[in-house]
């Protein structure tokens, strides 16, 4: 069974294990974490993963 979860801190190890896994370009789509290091990763993902799903920091929209 999937269970679908907001991104959290809690969970930042099993996040981190998830991102790191998927390749940089699958298909079609860019992990831009990839390779990321285990110890950046609060800073450089989560924290904006977390802001995003909040609405906040959101990019900027692209074709539209």
């Amino acid at each position: 069974m999937i269970v679908l979860k907001a991104v959290n801190w809690a969970d930042a190890d099993k996040e981190y294990d998830y991102i790191s896994s998927v390749p940089r370009d699958e298909n079609g789509f860019i992990n831009e974490y990839f390779g990321l290091p285990r110890e950046a990763f609060p800073e450089q993902c989560l924290k904006k993963l977390i802001n995003n799903a909040a609405g906040k920091d959101l990019p900027p929209e692209q074709g539209m």
